[in-house]
């Protein structure tokens, strides 16, 4: 699935992020149903720096992939193809932590 998104209303890193997890959503969950705008609307601040910069919660994905949110965000933590920008990406319970360089 792919999307088009007006870069210049975005958050360039929250835009990267979003292609990262569409891609690897369209990768491992062909269900997924989820458009980069979506992704990008669920992305926020990790409430701590221990978990990573920007969190972003699985559970939609996990209804329409019907999956736990933890299996989903356990899929999705794997380290492959990270964007320049991450140096870690890793599933804490039903979320996705990222943390930059």
């Amino acid at each position: 699935m792919t999307t088009k998104i007006q870069t210049e209303k975005f958050n360039p890193i929250y835009l990267e992020l979003s292609r990262y997890l569409l891609s690897k959503m369209d990768h491992n969950f062909s269900e997924h149903g989820q458009t980069a705008e979506q992704i990008y609307s669920m992305l926020s601040p990790a409430p701590n720096l221990d978990l990573g910069h920007i969190a972003y919660p699985c559970f939609p994905l996990a209804k329409a992939c019907k999956k736990s949110p933890a299996q989903i965000a356990e899929t999705l933590g794997s380290p492959s193809d990270l964007p320049t920008i991450i140096s870690q990406v890793k599933a804490t319970g039903p979320y996705l932590n990222i943390s930059f360089i």
